[in-house]
């Protein structure tokens, strides 16, 4: 910080992990104005610059800091890193979880607020002259850079005291702000803002528009803890780092300059997070008449490094085929064998691997040292399940003839699985016995691994209803569902736990992954864990789970002009066009993004006595694979039309038939590859349309006539597909669109026979994902009466029944939105006549019906 105030008209910038700790600072802004008051008696400046400026001032900075501290090296060694946040994953990339650099006091904050009534309405135009040129044009930056959360209080006092020196270091910096648990929290931050969504352009014109809405609600709300959305946060980020503008401007705006608390991280029902998000969202509800939530910008969970981790070394080395050495030290003759020479050939299938030549007198036994001869051979963990001859016969005169008759010729088979049982090398001996004859093979054997992988057969188990635990939701997949109990039934799920076994080895099943596989209807949510059986315990190692549009946001709200060709630059998913989308996660983050959507269905024309039919075709699972996230997609297609269910993908071949995935050689990214394999096997489950379902129901039977089989369209034979029933096809909770098709055009939806919204992609309107750790957010599931009247999850007026226009319980954040009925067909006006469950004037939230706004 000296350094930079010294130079401030240089524009110089420091080194990498010094930058990351000098932004955490910033944006705690009173702290920073105090701590840099208190070191250097004035504020020291920051601007975000573009790449190119950024790489000049960097290098700026080098030629200062070499010359001011020689003894300090410019960039910090992996070696010399000795701690690390508790929240932080050491093996990350240090670009996205900076090293702490050693620090020298503790602080102690205490916080107070004091709560009064808001107001209905906020003008936005208090705000038309506020400067914020540069937010929007530099928030992308400061997504790889920042982390924050939620602090909106105006009444704010902090008390400060500083300890002793605790850390190994000699140097006292003065800081009073606790610098290492915030870089911590804004870890977590920048797993909320990491997806490439946030660097569009579009995208972030729309969150300024929200950041600029928020802070006019924070001025007509001055004492109110108000909680944002993950995309005005990071606006409200990029603000700050401009320390002296933020201040300026803010102080401008609401009287004095506005303070950030991240700090605020309890995502608990009843926490101060959860009802502060609530509250937030009934009053811009009220201020705006539109819904608080945003695609794509609410909370999914803590970083992976949190709760997945590394494939332990032993099992990773499991996972790599054996090739076994062998070489033949002696060979033992008894029995009914014949006389004289022999010639001894060992065989697998019809490649010969050894061959000798022996001498054995009549009834007796005899033995061969024949080490010196290094006769050896190698056989593959993948050969051991195959036949190995052994052929003997006499190599004399009339050898011949004597075989003809009959006699004097062996021949006998035998497997090589003993060879498993080698883990380093050791000793077997193999007998071979033929009409009263006997040959002992003695082998010396040294195993070693190879650069392939093992192929993995699945053991597949029934899928069973299961209570899911909402901690653990929350924590993974970022859903958070306040007022209902953990048991409520909206927690229940059908979970099914497989076991990935290695196929080369057929004498016995050698266990590597367990897969438990997970569909809820409720939440409409899919879910794949694998975890590592290692030490007497099971290693979570990978996951992979369906993103809604909470996560990830549809070509329309990013503005697309071309959203088909823009799809395929970053992640994007069209819910209402039928796709779905699953992230792959490891221990080092997001791997990749999947977005699947079945294509080239059609029905078969009948032919003529003039015209020849047309078959019809099944159509396709076709997959933008993203990888990593930030990645242009590389398109994944299953060519079921050419009745193909053994497929390559990436670095993986998938047997759908039979259950087996083989990672190829050459690749460190094995777990990933595996999670690939079934996580497209999901998505084939969800996305293929069901023709049955859609023509049968399973109480009343046909809904219609039957429809002529020439009109089918050839079928995927899904009985025979074994890793497409492991994955859930026949599961009846597994959420596929066919089924959320059929729930939505019902006359009586889902929502009136089991009083729970399920139809989203996501789950209900909700999910807001909160800022930074602390912005808040909930996965809405909302509930319906008993008397199947207004919705109840608001503390709002939520409209008699029949109400019309702006009154309306659609035009606030109430617990219900129109994103929920994305899949419903155009509606009437809200509060227009009721369907049969809601009733004339409005049934399901007095807006038209049980349907919704969809009517």
């Amino acid at each position: 910080m000296p350094l930079a105030a010294r130079h401030e008209s240089k524009a110089c910038m420091p080194p990498l992990d010094v930058h990351w700790v000098w932004l955490v600072h910033m944006l705690a802004p009173q702290q920073y104005r105090s701590d840099c008051n208190a070191l250097l008696g004035r504020l020291v400046p920051h601007r975000l610059m573009t790449e190119a400026e950024l790489g000049a001032a960097r290098e700026r900075g080098r030629v200062l800091w070499e010359s001011t501290y020689p003894e300090e090296p410019w960039d910090v060694e992996k070696s010399t890193l000795t701690t690390a946040s508790p929240s932080v994953n050491p093996s990350v990339n240090p670009s996205v979880n900076p090293p702490s650099p050693s620090l020298t006091t503790t602080t102690t904050t205490t916080t107070t607020t004091t709560a009064t009534t808001t107001a209905d309405t906020v003008d936005s135009s208090t705000i038309s002259n506020f400067d914020t040129t540069t937010t929007a044009t530099t928030a992308a930056t400061t997504t790889a850079t920042t982390n924050t959360t939620v602090q909106t209080s105006a009444d704010v006092t902090t008390t400060t005291t500083t300890s002793a020196p605790t850390a190994t270091t000699t140097t006292t910096t003065g800081i009073s702000y606790d610098l290492r648990s915030a870089i911590g929290r804004q870890s977590a931050f920048y797993y909320q803002v990491s997806l490439p969504h946030y660097g569009n352009k579009g995208f972030l014109r729309q969150s300024e528009k929200r950041y600029r809405q928020f802070l006019a609600l924070k001025r007509a709300n001055p004492t109110q803890f108000l909680v944002p959305c993950y995309d005005i946060d990071l606006l409200w980020h990029s603000h700050m780092v401009h320390p002296d503008v933020y201040w300026r401007e803010t102080t401008e705006l609401l009287g004095k300059g506005l303070p950030h608390d991240d700090s605020v991280n309890d995502r608990a029902p009843g926490s101060r997070l959860m009802t502060s998000d609530e509250r937030t969202r009934v009053m811009w509800g009220r201020a705006y008449h539109n819904t608080f939530r945003r695609e794509g910008a609410m909370y999914r969970g803590d970083p992976p490094c949190t709760y997945l981790h590394p494939v332990p070394p032993q099992v990773h080395h499991s996972a790599h085929s054996s090739m076994y050495h062998c070489q033949v030290l002696k060979l033992a003759i008894k029995g009914r064998a014949p006389d004289g020479p022999l010639k001894i050939k060992i065989k697998h299938e019809e490649k010969k691997v050894a061959e000798l030549n022996v001498f054995h007198k009549h009834k007796s036994v005899s033995e061969h040292n024949v080490a010196d001869l290094d006769v050896s051979f190698s056989v593959r963990d993948q050969m051991l399940g195959d036949w190995m001859v052994l052929k003997m016969s006499p190599k004399r005169r009339f050898s011949r003839l004597m075989r003809f008759f009959g006699s004097g010729d062996f021949w006998c088979m035998a497997y090589f699985h003993e060879l498993s049982d080698i883990k380093t090398e050791g000793t077997i001996v193999k007998v071979f016995e033929d009409s009263g004859a006997v040959v002992e093979v003695t082998l010396q054997v040294v195993q070693s691994y190879t650069e392939s992988y093992v192929p993995l057969g699945i053991l597949t188990g029934p899928f069973m209803p299961t209570l899911l635990d909402p901690t653990q939701l929350t924590a993974t997949q970022g859903i958070t569902m306040p007022g209902h109990s953990p048991s409520s039934d909206l927690y229940l799920a059908d979970t099914a736990i497989h076991r990935l076994i290695n196929e080369s080895n057929t004498n016995k099943s050698v266990e590597l992954l367990n897969v438990e596989v997970t569909h809820s209807r409720h939440l409409s949510m899919s879910s794949v864990r694998l975890r590592v059986p290692h030490d007497g315990k099971e290693t979570l190692v990978a996951m992979a789970h369906t993103l809604d549009a909470n996560t990830l946001p549809s070509p329309a709200l990013l503005k697309c002009r071309d959203g088909e060709m823009q799809s395929y630059q970053m992640p994007m998913c069209d819910h209402s066009a039928g796709e779905r989308a699953m992230v792959i996660k490891t221990h080092r983050g997001d791997w990749a993004v999947l977005v699947g959507a079945w294509k080239g269905l059609r029905g078969g024309i009948p032919g003529t006595r003039l015209k020849r039919g047309l078959p019809g075709s099944p159509g396709q699972l076709v997959v933008r694979f993203h990888c990593p996230p930030s990645a242009p997609a590389v398109t994944l297609t299953l060519p079921y039309e050419r009745q193909y269910y053994t497929f390559s993908l990436h670095d993986l071949e998938i047997d759908m038939r039979n259950g087996v995935l083989k990672v190829n050689a050459g690749t460190d990214e094995w777990v990933e590859n595996i999670a690939l394999g079934l996580s497209i096997t999901v998505l084939h489950v969800l996305c293929q349309p069901r023709m049955a379902e859609e023509m049968q129901d399973s109480v009343d039977g046909a809904l219609g006539s039957t429809p002529d089989p020439l009109t089918y369209p050839r079928r995927i034979p899904v009985e025979n597909l074994k890793m497409l029933g492991a994955m859930g096809f026949f599961c009846a909770a597994a959420p596929t669109n066919a089924l959320r098709k059929k729930e939505v055009s019902d006359t009586v939806t889902a929502a009136c026979t089991s009083h729970v919204v399920a139809g989203n992609i996501g789950a209900g309107c909700g999910a807001c994902g909160g800022c930074g750790g602390c912005g808040g957010g909930e996965y809405y599931m909302t509930y319906l009466n008993s008397n199947m009247g207004n919705w109840v999850k608001s503390d709002v007026d939520m409209g008699a029944t029949g109400d019309t226009g702006d009154n309306c319980a659609c035009h606030v954040d109430s617990g219900f939105d129109p994103f929920t009925h994305m899949f419903s067909s155009d509606g009437g006006d809200c509060g227009g006549d009721g369907g049969d469950c809601g009733g004339d004037g409005g049934g399901c939230g007095g807006c038209g019906g049980c349907g919704g706004c969809g009517g």
